[in-house]
């Protein structure tokens, strides 16, 4: 199978990159590189010429490439994708040192997620556009491809910019490579790219940026109004919506989804809410599958992967003489609830992505809010409803409390036995009657899916489940008999880091009658929740509305491990 999309195998990639490796201990990463992209283009301007064409730029491209070495013969990059250029650069950062890839935050982009990107530049005005982290040229290759005269687009509209200068040269001989044909453009687009780090140093002029910045907490930095977020991509992305004197016309990011939630990220939400006419976060789950497939070279950990939860940030920006004696138009700001999806969906989910967007709920200030168009209703109606369990909780100790495992992934629980786990919320309450009312809630899918909306990451945090909306004044005792006898009948059990970890999944029956009381008119969205794929609902969604209530009664890992 493809490692990455229509490239090589897996296998033959890294046969690849033990190559590279060799020739990195004889040679070192700068002759290695020069050489293989040396090779590479000459064996391109070799086969054009051999059908009447011509690589007009190789002998400039050459004379950049003092380092290559003339008995290095086979052209390794032959048939990979620009992703698995990407990631076999990436393997040679890490053969050398292999902090680099942690400490820089760098990952690079698969290519289907970098067309995803791409086609999202449709909706832009002409312009000129910049890859502040250009890596070896993913993201702008992709961005080239979608126009409707790629040679000239790179040689005229594109700025490349990188910290690492070897990136950048193998970026601009990549590009040339694949997009020159009757006129020389090497020169042209080396000459407007630059070696600058984006953040803090002048750059050329551009009108919008396209960018996968680095993923790194950093201390905090009073030059950015986003200063609280202690995140380097946070920064990256308010220095491209204004580099210099003005602000620019519009931005293509992928990123993690963490700006979505947490107080942290409150002023750089609010900067985007400001700065951004029209704004679309697509958030992506890391399970069943993630955006970042692939393989993590240099990775210090047995996860090898990168599980990041990410999301998409395409907006358009008003700038200074934007509808100058027009009328101003207004703002259209959409997110997608947080989407899972199965390996074998990746495409339709991508072509898909729009159908998830609906209108941004306003509540900046706390988070934006990740809900479905389906479920906005709910949300309005959650946010209106006065009593939060953080009203019925007691700072003390009392003898009435609940236990609500920190690692939700496709249910969340809450119980009053003692489970054999580790990292449990320990909830205490004043009265058996106040416990009771919020273990209905909490376990119901109104509690799962108010985490997603409000965080969904590995953890759930005690604020958000402090600021859950009670909908109900009281729990009936029948149903509290209910939660406590699948206490004891549905404990499941997952391994991690070595230690079993109990929890308890109730059956869907259950859960459709918690939610009954909790949220009567939306028992089946909310059963929803917890099924692995968003495309087979939206599927199923609209093609029978009988079928949707089939895939939606049981959510996702159904089958229940029993224990006494």
């Amino acid at each position: 199978g493809a490692f990455y999309g229509e490239g090589v195998t897996r296998r033959l990639l890294f046969a690849r990159a033990e190559l590279v490796a060799e020739s990195i201990e004889s040679r070192g990463i700068q002759s290695t590189w020069h050489s293989l992209v040396a090779t590479h283009a000459s064996r391109v301007a070799a086969s054009a010429a051999a059908v009447s064409r011509a690589l007009p730029s190789l002998t400039a491209i050459l004379d950049d490439l003092p380092l290559r070495d003339a008995a290095f013969a086979d052209d390794l990059l032959d048939g990979l994708t620009m992703s698995e250029i990407g990631v076999l650069y990436e393997f040679s950062l890490a053969h050398v040192d292999r902090g680099s890839r942690k400490s820089s935050g760098q990952f690079f982009t698969p290519d289907d997620v970098a067309q995803f990107l791409a086609a999202r530049v449709a909706r832009f005005p002409a312009g000129v556009w910049i890859d502040p982290c250009c890596g070896v040229g993913n993201l702008s290759y992709w961005l080239a491809r979608e126009q409707p005269d790629p040679d000239r687009f790179v040689a005229t509209s594109l700025v490349l910019v990188d910290r690492d200068p070897l990136a950048l040269l193998i970026a601009c001989v990549l590009l040339t490579v694949e997009f020159e044909r009757e006129r020389p453009i090497y020169l042209a687009v080396a000459g407007h790219s630059r070696v600058a780090d984006a953040l803090t140093d002048e750059l050329p002029e551009y009108d919008y940026a396209i960018l996968n910045p680095p993923y790194v907490v950093v201390p905090r930095d009073d030059r950015f109004a986003s200063a609280e977020s202690r995140d380097l991509y946070a920064y990256f992305i308010e220095r491209m919506l204004r580099a210099g004197d003005r602000e620019r016309r519009g931005i293509v990011a992928i990123c993690p989804q963490s700006f979505t939630t947490g107080v942290k990220f409150t002023t750089f939400r609010q900067l985007l809410v400001r700065r951004l006419t029209t704004m679309d976060i697509y958030c992506f789950d890391n399970v069943p599958d993630n955006v970042f497939r692939g393989f993590k070279f240099g990775s210090h950990n047995t996860n090898r992967v990168n599980s990041t939860r990410a999301a998409v940030l395409v907006g358009t920006a008003r700038v200074s003489g934007d509808g100058d004696g027009e009328q101003p138009v207004p703002n259209r700001h959409r997110i997608t609830p947080l989407l899972r999806w199965r390996s074998h969906e990746r495409a339709e989910l991508f072509e898909r992505a729009d159908d998830f967007l609906s209108p941004l709920q306003p509540d900046a200030e706390r988070a934006f809010p990740k809900v479905g168009a389906d479920l906005v209703p709910l949300h309005q109606e959650m946010v209106a409803v006065e009593a939060t369990l953080a009203d019925i909780t007691s700072r003390e100790w009392t003898p009435f409390h609940l236990d609500v495992p920190m690692t939700p992934r496709y249910f969340l629980s809450a119980v009053k036995r003692s489970l054999d786990r580790g990292h449990v919320h320990r909830l205490y309450f004043p009265t058996s009657a106040t416990r009771d009312r919020a273990y209905v809630v909490l376990n119901s899918s109104l509690a799962y899916w108010w985490w997603r909306v409000y965080e969904g990451g590995i953890t759930v945090s005690k604020s958000t489940l402090a600021s859950l909306p009670l909908p109900i004044a009281s729990a009936r005792r029948s149903l509290v008999v209910e939660i406590e006898k699948s206490e004891h009948e549905n404990v499941v059990v997952k391994q991690n880091a070595g230690r079993r970890n109990e929890n308890v999944k109730h059956h869907w029956r259950l859960l459709r009658e918690l939610n009954r009381v909790v949220a009567p008119e939306y028992v089946e969205q909310l059963m929803a929740v917890h099924q692995n794929s968003n495309v087979a609902i939206y599927r199923e969604a609209n093609s029978s509305s009988s079928e949707l209530r089939s895939v939606i009664s049981t959510p996702a890992d159904a089958p229940i491990s029993r224990s006494s």
